[in-house]
Parts: structure tokens; sequence; C-alpha cells
């Protein structure tokens, strides 16, 4: 569809110069012909490496550095896959699978990645600015210096995940689970929490109170980590009792 339109405007704008009266000589209709072919050119995106790219990608799951921008990945199998430098801003990967894959410096600004899997994903230094990625699965994911600006990371499972240093100014992260998350570092200017869990191994920011912010700490949670607390304190008395006896 775009093709077609960049076609009829080439016919219709190169009609419009070559009409009666304008540019007259050959060497002035040549000039302007090439200097219309190289504007257009320009514009237009390059995506003539695309379908190759798509193939490498599905048979090998290997293709970094790739031009896949506005690419359909939905729902599709791209575990262990390496996708390091590729361009990814504004692929449609709704419920794709991206376990334990490798994004390190992969553009996916604007991508539509609503329920995907990446637990265990590399997506260090990775560009996710306003992409879609709630409802995810981001267990013990590694997004350190990541930008995720502007993103939608609603309900998404980030426990154990690694967002130190990242940047998640502006980024909606309510409903989500940071469990055992770091935030050391990381930029949370304007983020939402609102009702967002975390729990005693989440690592945060210096200064910054979680319920301060809106997040809370599940009761039953809360319970558990404090009587591991006591048994691992009683530990060492019971073993003495044990060596005692």
């Amino acid at each position: 569809m775009f093709y077609q339109l960049l076609f009829n405007m080439k016919l219709t704008t190169i009609s419009n110069i070559f009409k009666p009266g304008r540019f007259q000589t050959a060497g002035l209709r040549l000039i302007a012909l090439a200097t219309i072919t190289t504007v257009l050119v320009y514009l237009a995106p390059s995506r003539a490496d695309q379908p190759d790219s798509l193939q490498k990608l599905k048979q090998s799951k290997s293709c970094p550095n790739c031009n896949l921008s506005n690419a359909q990945l939905g729902v599709i199998d791209l575990s262990s896959a390496i996708l390091d430098g590729a361009n990814l801003s504004g692929a449609y990967m709704y419920g794709t699978t991206l376990s334990q894959a490798s994004l390190t410096s992969a553009n996916l600004s604007h991508a539509n990645l609503i329920g995907a899997s990446l637990v265990s994903t590399n997506l260090s230094r990775a560009n996710l600015q306003n992409a879609n990625l709630s409802g995810s699965e981001m267990i013990a994911a590694n997004l350190t210096g990541a930008n995720l600006s502007g993103a939608n990371l609603s309900t998404a499972v980030l426990s154990n995940a690694n967002l130190s240093g990242a940047n998640l100014s502006g980024a909606n992260l309510s409903g989500t689970s940071l469990d055992g998350a770091n935030l050391s570092g990381a930029n949370l200017q304007g983020t939402n929490f609102q009702a967002a869990r975390y729990s005693n191994a989440t690592i945060f920011p210096q200064g910054l109170d979680p319920q301060a912010v809106g997040m809370f700490q599940p009761p039953l949670v809360k319970e558990m980590e404090q009587i591991n607390q006591q048994q691992q304190q009683s530990l060492p008395q019971d073993l003495k009792q044990i060596q005692i006896k």
C-alpha cells in the first residue's frame, strides 16, 4: 500500500514538473528528475531487507542488527533468539515467547509486547521507549541501563528482574509485581507505581519509600518473610543445642 501510494506520488510530481513551459531544456529536466528521485528514495523506508531478515530469524532464531521495524512477530516462539542491536521499533510481538533471548542494545521503541514471555531475557541497554509490555512475564529479565521511558508495564511480572540504572521516567508500572527486583540507580521520575507489589528483597533507589508512591507488600508475603527471618536467626542456636547433645 505504501509503495503504491509512493509510486502514484512520483507520477503526479513528475507529470506536474514536466508540464509545458517548465524546464524546457533537457539539462534542466534531468537535474529536476534526479533531485526528485533522490528525495523520494531518502524519504522511503528501507525495508527491502525485511523479508530476508524475517526468514532468517524464523529459521535460525539469529538475526543481530537486522531491520525488523514494524514486523509481524506475534505469538511465535523466539526463545533463546539472538537479536542484539536489531531494529524492532513498532514491531507487533503480542504474546511472543522471547524467554532467554538476547536483545542487548536492540530498538524496541513503540513495540507491542503485550502478554509476551521475557523470562531471563537479556534486554540490557535496549530501547523500549513507549513500548507496550502490559501483562508480560519478565521474571529475572536483565534490563540494566534500558530505556523504558513512557513504557506501559502495567500488571507485568518483574520478579527478580534487574532494572538497575534503567530509565523508567513516565512509565506505567501500576499493578506490577516487583518482588525481588533491583531498581537501584533507576530513573523513576513520574513513574506510576500505583498498586504495584514489592517484597523485602526488592532493592529501591536510596530514599524511596515504596508505600509513599502507592506500592504495597502483600500480608502473606510479609508474614512468610518474617517467619523465614526468625528461622534463620534461630538456626545457629539450634545447631549449638545439637552440638551440646
